[in-house]
């Protein structure tokens, strides 16, 4: 090796070690607390980035990621149930409360620019809404077999009046 295949070699060196002093390529990035347990945990799950945090019993809490290009941030009891999910869904924002069994309880969304606020019962079934419809305020309460109760009402005293 000469001199002059050297002194490249070492001019590419120095950059790369340049640059590696501003950015860090990795396909994983752990932080670890004063007892070595991991406590952050950058990587990519099914192509997509992710960001766990994990507690001090090593389990992961909270999660930060990207699916089917929707971002959420989703937290976890103890048990490690998603029991609160915040996502960006069809380029509106959504917030999911879930019970012990992951079953979606409440939901609160924007959709064309419009609030609702859905509550469900313990087998996932519509019970009732708040919203705001064309800039006008709806409520509507569910029935078993899904009716909205209210606008049955509603049409009802209508059909009486007439």
């Amino acid at each position: 090796m000469n001199e002059t295949n050297l002194t490249e070699r070492i001019a590419r060196l120095e950059k790369i070690i340049e640059e590696m002093q501003s950015c860090i390529t990795t396909k994983e990035f752990q932080v670890a607390d004063e007892d070595r347990k991991i406590r952050a945990w950058l990587h990519i799950f099914e192509d997509d980035p992710m960001l766990s945090l994990i507690d001090k019993d090593e389990k992961i809490r909270a999660t930060l990621s990207i699916a089917d290009d929707n971002p959420f941030l989703a937290f976890y009891d103890k048990e490690l149930i998603p029991r609160a999910i915040l996502s960006i869904w069809q380029n509106n924002p959504m917030l999911t409360l879930l019970d012990k069994d992951s079953k979606c309880c409440a939901s609160l969304s924007i959709s064309e620019g419009e609030p609702r606020l859905t509550l469900l019962d313990k087998d996932s079934k519509r019970c009732a809404s708040l919203s705001i419809s064309e800039g006008e305020p709806r409520l509507a309460l569910f029935d078993k077999e899904g009716y909205d109760t209210l606008a049955y009402q509603k049409w009802i005293a209508k059909w009486i009046a007439k």
